[in-house]
């Protein structure tokens, strides 16, 4: 992986070069590679990554073995290393593991026994999708954009929840989203498109991006998602 731009502390670490120095001012006009930190593969950058995905001011990459790693700022625990690491980790300037067990306790699971298969960020959050159609999220969920029910932030992966994606009857059960193909967001919104071709939303709607009026949607008051027609 290789990454350029913006090199001082205003990217908070997010050329993951393993440049801890403030260089205020300067910005890379050419590639550097990224460092392999957490990722211990025997040399000294990442390797096999096979999916990238940026926030405002933090990267993850997604290995061929679905591990997650990420790098640049932890502010908002968006690079998911767990409540006791990140005290002490503001920021990454080289890629740190995203954990995969942690403070799930929604819905019970959190990474644990599930691969990733494509990453996503927006803003300071950050979402996996895994391979059986499963959401996750932490770092930032002041807006609730996670869909998991609450806005509590996580400095590990919780499950999003189904919300109005469910297709039973009677009361919607507090069951995790799934069939998640891809993910749009932003800072404060997240829309997921589903294997039956169906489209979610949740998050901050005060910019009618969810199709409401200023209303926050979060699990348990409108459900996880409210419904959005597909634009063909």
């Amino acid at each position: 992986v290789w990454t350029w731009g913006a090199d001082n502390d205003a990217s908070k670490g997010g050329l993951g070069n393993g440049n801890s120095t403030a260089t205020s001012g300067r910005t890379r006009i050419y590639p550097v590679q990224v460092r392999s930190g957490e990722q211990l593969n025997g040399t000294n950058y990442l390797q096999d990554i096979v999916d990238v995905a940026a926030g405002d001011s933090h990267v993850l990459a997604l290995d061929s073995t679905g591990s997650v790693y990420g790098w640049g700022s932890n502010a908002q625990k968006q690079l998911g290393v767990g409540e006791d690491k990140t005290g002490d980790l503001a920021r990454a300037v080289a890629p740190v593991k995203v954990v995969t067990t942690g403070n799930d306790t929604v819905a019970g699971v959190s990474l644990d026994g599930v691969r990733v298969a494509r990453i996503y960020a927006g803003g300071n959050t950050s979402f996996a999708v895994d391979t059986e159609g499963g959401l996750h999220a932490w770092g930032d969920n002041s807006r609730s954009q996670y869909g998991d029910g609450t806005a509590d932030s996580s400095a590990a992966p919780v499950r999003t929840l189904q919300g109005e994606s469910y297709q039973g009857g009677g009361a919607i059960p507090d069951d995790p989203f799934a069939q998640a193909v891809s993910v749009a967001t932003d800072r404060y919104q997240t829309t997921i498109y589903r294997a039956d071709g169906t489209m979610y939303a949740v998050g901050d709607s005060t910019a009618s991006s969810i199709g409401g009026s200023g209303v926050r949607v979060t699990a348990g008051t409108l459900g996880d998602f409210k419904t959005q027609k597909a634009v063909p």
